[in-house]
């Protein structure tokens, strides 16, 4: 084959370019090494590209083939773009940590600050997944400061959002908030609108935890701008189900029964798009909260509409509970027995709801949303027997 051949090929498909340039038989092993590189990059490059497609066991193999490079680069400058490549592509926290810790080491000996602040950066999100937040905060830290000294935009949107991440875990809403805000002007600026979007609907949930609702429409809006601009329905089922979260979130604040109303059908126009994406975390959390809805809903109704949301409540316990299975989930399922209290209480039977209530109570380990809905249930409970002195007890709990 020849090269023009190649070229022509090239344009249609570059890894078949690339691939066959490999096969060219005077070309240097040099020349050979940076085209494996280029080959490894572009292939990594292209792992969020491809939709539908089983792709990760193709980009861990590029990946390998990327880490058995590195005894073979000219320089430490050259190990350095491919330990980059290899600790951004890794979704692995161990392996992610390891390049990016080797990573730093080169570059910092070498002086080279866009790699030192890279390598942090990535470090930062290591210690993150395992909820080492003073470590995150520390590396993301580095990581701005290096990339405000070099203007590099990107990477300061990315560290500002890390930091946002990473305050917000460690439940300092005031300081996430302040860096989600950065991070989303940095982006805009870029014209980076995935981005802007994501960090859009974070800002709501900071703002609705602190019952701050004046500004959280114009940020749903933004992103609904934004992601109807993009097309990309994943990203608008997002929008529409946290719009209906912060409507149920102001139900419970208002007491409004239009607010649980608007709440419940925006949240199911999320579901609906959703349930064809399939990605099981959101869509649990989804359907968890959409059970809710309905319950409560059935409790302001009678008749008929009762009986109607708690067959839609059911049918979202069912959906929850096969998720948790299938995910070996099983200490979420602490809200599906709260909800089978709620509909013994439904039914007035106060005792059975009541003993599963207690029991729940004296698990350790609960979370404060865990006692959120806890206490909310058994509050309900105690007043739908008039026994109003228990049920103020857990109104200020």
């Amino acid at each position: 084959m020849y090269l023009c051949d190649m070229y022509v090929i090239g344009q249609v498909a570059p890894f078949l370019y690339f691939h066959n340039l490999l096969l060219v038989s005077k070309m240097e092993k040099s020349e050979k090494n940076f085209l494996k590189v280029v080959l490894c990059v572009f292939v990594i490059s292209m792992q969020t590209a491809v939709s539908g497609q089983e792709f990760s066991e193709d980009i861990d193999r590029y990946l390998d083939s990327l880490v058995s490079l590195l005894p073979h680069m000219p320089d430490d400058v050259a190990k350095l773009k491919v330990l980059d490549e290899i600790s951004k592509e890794h979704y692995n926290v161990d392996s992610t940590f390891k390049y990016a810790a080797i990573e730093l080491r080169i570059a910092d000996s070498l002086g080279v600050d866009l790699y030192v602040a890279s390598a942090n950066k990535y470090l930062g999100w290591c210690y993150l997944q395992i909820d080492k937040y003073e470590k995150s905060l520390d590396c993301y830290m580095m990581s701005r400061h290096i990339y405000d000294s070099l203007s590099e935009k990107n990477g300061l949107a990315a560290s500002y959002f890390g930091m946002g991440r990473a305050y917000s875990a460690s439940n300092d809403d005031i300081k996430a908030d302040d860096c989600y805000l950065k991070a989303v002007s940095l982006y805009e600026s870029l014209n980076r609108f995935e981005s802007v979007t994501d960090i859009y609907r974070k800002l709501v949930l900071v703002r609705v935890e602190y019952h701050l609702y004046e500004t959280i429409s114009e940020y749903i809006d933004k992103a609904f701008a934004y992601d109807i601009q993009s097309g990309d329905s994943s990203a608008l089922c997002e929008d529409y189900f946290i719009r209906g979260w912060s409507l149920y979130k102001q139900y419970k604040d208002f007491d409004n029964p239009e607010l649980l109303h608007s709440a419940k059908d925006e949240m199911r126009r999320g579901f609906e798009i959703e349930k064809n994406y399939n990605y099981i975390y959101s869509l649990y959390w989804m359907v968890n909260e959409l059970m809710f809805v309905y319950h409560d809903l059935a409790k302001i109704q009678s008749g008929d509409e009762r009986a109607l949301s708690m067959d839609s409540s059911r049918y979202f316990y069912r959906y929850a509970d096969s998720i948790l299975d299938l995910c070996s989930m099983d200490p979420q399922k602490i809200y599906l027995r709260i909800w089978d209290a709620d509909e013994f209480t439904l039914k007035g039977e106060i005792d059975k709801a009541l003993d599963i209530l207690d029991k729940i109570e004296s698990q350790p380990g609960l979370t404060w949303e865990n006692k959120y809905y806890l206490y909310e249930s058994k509050e309900w409970a105690y007043e739908s027997i008039s026994d109003f002195a228990n049920a103020y007890k857990y109104t200020k709990l």
